[in-house]
């Protein structure tokens, strides 16, 4: 069952407390809606919403924006959703393609106003190592198109398994194979001039 809190006095609306219940409670009440629904099902998958959005985008301004549209469609379509045991998978893949859809958009945009800046980062690492590190795999990533760079990411970045890969870029297992060998490919020509960036991805799994 879902939790609820008494009534917060200074608002008068219903805190939700923390999920605690399993995905095979939680798919009826999220197919119900109301105003707890969308605090449940963020409380359950927020962060994993926000990691596989920030690894396709990398570090970037935009991204609270992008999960927010995440949810919004997680939302929208969670009503068609029929085995409780797909919700965490679904709400992954409907991640993904939101950031997909985001940087499909990003590439489009900079083709018919090539002088758009482009985002700075929201949150840089402490460790200024990490920063250069990150902005070196992300120069590289915005070379690729948007299909090879998500490939890419959800199989040297995230580690998925390739089966993982087709399911998450709803895919056939030879198709998702074939993005990542020509997303691994050109990745390796784009860090030829950086002898430690090329070697961290050499022989990825």
């Amino acid at each position: 069952m879902t939790r609820l809190a008494p009534r917060d006095p200074a608002t008068d609306n219903v805190q939700v407390l923390p999920w605690s219940g399993d995905d095979r409670e939680l798919l009826p009440l999220l197919q119900r809606g109301g105003a707890t629904a969308a605090a449940m099902i963020y409380d359950r998958f927020g962060a994993d919403v926000h990691r596989a959005i920030g690894r396709c985008l990398g570090p970037d301004v935009e991204r609270d924006d992008v999960v927010h549209d995440a949810f919004v469609q997680i939302l929208r379509g969670v009503g068609k959703l029929r085995d409780p045991a797909a919700l965490r998978g679904w709400v992954a893949a409907v991640a993904v393609n939101t950031a997909r859809s985001e940087l499909r958009r990003r590439r489009l945009r900079r083709l018919l106003w090539s002088s758009e800046p482009v985002p700075e980062p929201a949150a840089k690492p402490v460790d200024p190592e990490a920063r250069d590190l990150l902005r070196r795999i992300y120069a590289r990533l915005d070379r690729l198109g948007t299909t090879e760079r998500v490939a890419f990411v959800l199989r040297f970045v995230e580690r998925h398994q390739l089966a993982e890969v087709a399911r998450l870029m709803d895919c056939s297992l030879a198709t998702a194979k074939r993005r990542i060998a020509r997303a691994s490919a050109r990745f390796a020509e784009l860090a030829a001039d950086d002898p430690e960036l090329a070697a961290r991805f050499r022989g990825a799994p």
